[in-house]
């Protein structure tokens, strides 16, 4: 996962951010109901922790993104 080390990253990093973020969740929602709960979980805090990087890399949609970062921790999908 791309690490944000500073306020401003080059587009190539922020692109990279977003599709490794899609191809995460794509690949989740697509296998869940073949993974045991400690699996989902794993998925689901590696979700969180996209949604979290996205947050701060788009502050005007950070409440939204920090909601689900929150729901990726908490609701089994």
């Amino acid at each position: 996962m791309a690490d944000i080390d500073a306020d401003v990253l080059p587009l190539e990093q922020i692109t990279a951010l977003h599709t490794e973020y899609g191809k995460h969740l794509l690949r989740y929602t697509s296998e869940m109901a073949d993974l045991d709960p400690a699996t989902q979980r794993w998925h689901r805090q590696r979700l969180a922790e996209y949604c979290d990087q996205l947050a701060r890399l788009h502050e005007d949609e950070a409440d939204e993104r920090r909601r689900h970062a929150a729901r990726w921790r908490t609701e089994p999908h």
